[in-house]
């Protein structure tokens, strides 16, 4: 009930002129009937097959009318579809931007009706209540559902009915606009430098449309006017089926140029990836160069150092360093013998000052031979 509204005494639902009539819808594209819809005798009528164009056009052509009271204030509508996307990831965000369809992050009949259809309809209405719908949008929920089931689909699909006041000529009127929305979803792994996402993607047949005096919106509804208007709506099957056809025709088309996109997509992230991997192993090698340098710089400082150190060991303490030529190995001696003399078994030294002096054959001659050892500069 609306609380407070005053009507004007003529709002009343509008009684037809005795009779009905059958109009035919025509598809001025095809130039064929697309259908037809019952009409009271002395009521408007506007009707058409409505193809729009751009990214939110609907994929799904239908039948589109209007039958309206003489004064407008009752009517029955059918209204064009539409279809949108959202996506998680933010370069099919910038994708869809760039190709001015921007995202739209609805996925319920209910928002899709009251942030979408009532402020772009009706702009300045109030929202007197969302519901799930009536009889007919419980039945157009069950029968979508079972036909995603029978081809294994698993969309998200919800009915919804907005009930909005608003005024017009002076007058206040109650309409409620309903629709059914179906959504599916698309997961993308992630790759490259791309977190995984989602990209949704919803559509609606269309949207029904009913308007009455305010306070006269319930009895219009369930008067037979309403019944029959919209039971009576039918579509030509030589139509239908033409436009089958060339929605598939549509739909093979949209698919090959969004598989061009997307394989545009992926090779371009290909080489941003590529490009980004090239560039950590370039600043890897660089690293790994550099420290590997300043390690070397800091061994040869530390090198020079011991060095250092250990000649002035040397010259404190009367010792030199010598090399036997046999074994190679480094002795430290006393270097105030003229001569020295190591084993071949790097074992023993003889230290003497006789330029004619040899150990060999004379000190231990059965088990070593004997060289000269050598100054270490």
């Amino acid at each position: 009930m609306i609380v407070g509204t005053l009507r004007h005494p003529m709002d009343a639902v509008a009684a037809p002129e005795s009779g009905i009539h059958t109009v035919t819808i025509m598809d001025d594209y095809f130039k064929i009937p697309a259908g037809s819809v019952a009409v009271p005798n002395g009521w408007k009528f506007a009707g058409t097959v409505l193809r729009v164009p751009g990214c939110h056009g609907s994929p799904f052509l239908s039948i589109e009318f209007s039958v309206a009271s003489p004064d407008g204030l009752n009517a029955v509508e059918a209204l064009p579809g539409a279809t949108w996307q959202y996506s998680t990831s933010p370069q099919m965000q910038n994708i869809m931007a760039h190709n001015g369809c921007p995202g739209v992050n609805i996925q319920t009949a209910a928002d899709f009706l009251a942030s979408i259809v009532v402020p772009n309809l009706h702009p300045g209405a109030t929202i007197i209540n969302v519901s799930p719908g009536g009889p007919l949008i419980e039945q157009t929920v069950r029968s979508m559902q079972s036909g995603a089931q029978a081809a294994n689909q698993k969309p998200s699909i919800t009915g919804a009915a907005v009930r909005i006041q608003y005024t017009r000529g002076g007058r206040i009127l109650d309409e409620e606009l309903s629709s059914v929305v179906s959504c599916s979803e698309l997961h993308a792994m992630a790759m490259f430098a791309s977190p995984a996402s989602t990209t949704t993607t919803c559509s609606t047949y269309g949207i029904s449309l009913a308007r009455a005096p305010a306070g006269r919106l319930d009895e219009f509804l369930d008067g037979p006017l309403f019944g029959q208007v919209m039971s009576s709506a039918k579509t030509d099957n030589v139509w239908f089926h033409r436009m089958v056809n060339e929605q598939n025709a549509r739909f093979q088309s949209a698919t090959t140029e969004f598989n061009r996109i997307a394989a545009g997509n992926l090779a371009q992230l290909k080489a941003e990836g590529a490009a980004r991997v090239e560039r950590a192993q370039a600043f890897d090698e660089q690293l790994a160069s550099s420290t590997q340098s300043s390690m070397n710089n800091a061994q040869a400082a530390q090198n020079a150092r011991t060095a250092a150190a250990h000649r002035v060991v040397n010259l404190a303490s009367d010792r030199a360093d010598f090399i036997n030529p046999a074994t190679g190995k480094v002795l430290n001696l006393d270097y105030n013998a003229d001569h020295s003399w190591g084993s071949s078994d790097g074992r023993s030294v003889v230290l003497n000052s006789d330029a004619t002096y040899d150990p060999n054959g004379s000190v231990n001659a059965v088990q070593s031979s004997w060289v000269e050892l050598i100054p270490k500069n």
